[in-house]
């Protein structure tokens, strides 16, 4: 069940607060069961509360506040020098063996320019506000534009994430994608998802929750 954070209604608890999802009826917490409700803490709240916005500019600037009280680096973190600024396009909570994670949806909105950078990936964060994890991939928008979904229900591989091609700008089909990935602390790698006019939908890239971090797995078919 993916994350409302419409009119999010926080707590007054002094330190970890719960936001309003309305699609779980669980009145005041967010969680995938209702016998699950994870409490956010006040800056991952910040980042929730700015999800909405479709240009994110007020939810970026709440995750650069996060990241700096975790003594991050933002840009490395976000990958801010592979793409234009990322923008959240959704919020999930998820529990993998018996631990709490938050995980962001981003992807790079301008891609009108030409050539321009497709982006899509995952934050990894934990609901009490450690941020533990990222990857993103990047493609030249000739080639294919990309997002990221959740897998449900969990394939045999394990796979939480996806990052699937759709045809490029002015192209009608979806031919090879030669993409890179980056992921935080990890030397940033190469790789290609071979396409032709049957696919419209091509799923390059499937990542797993493991220990905290952000697994990179092997594409079926590939």
């Amino acid at each position: 069940m993916r994350l409302s954070t419409a009119n999010p209604r926080l707590s007054t608890l002094p330190s970890l607060q719960t936001v309003n999802c309305p699609d779980c009826h669980d009145r005041g917490t967010v969680s995938l069961f209702r016998s699950w409700v994870p409490r956010v803490s006040r800056e991952v709240a910040q980042v929730l509360r700015g999800v909405p916005d479709p240009i994110g500019v007020e939810c970026r600037r709440s995750l650069e506040l996060l990241l700096e009280k975790n003594g991050k680096h933002a840009g490395q973190f976000l990958h801010a020098a592979n793409a234009d600024p990322a923008r959240i396009a959704a919020a999930r909570f998820l529990r993998v063996q018996e631990t709490s994670y938050l995980a962001l949806l981003v992807d790079s909105p301008t891609v009108l320019s030409m050539p321009g950078i497709a982006a899509a990936g995952v934050l990894l964060l934990r609901p009490e506000g450690q941020a533990l994890d990222s990857v993103l991939l990047t493609c030249n928008t000739r080639s294919a534009l990309l997002h990221a979904d959740i897998l449900e229900p969990t394939p045999s591989d394990g796979a939480h994430f996806a990052i699937f091609a759709t045809s490029g700008l002015f192209l009608k089909d979806l031919h090879d994608v030669s993409y890179r990935v980056h992921q935080w602390q990890r030397s940033s790698r190469e790789g290609q998802a071979r396409g032709d006019e049957t696919h419209q939908c091509l799923d390059v890239c499937r990542l797993k929750i493991s220990d905290g971090r952000l697994e990179v797995l092997p594409t079926p078919g590939k």
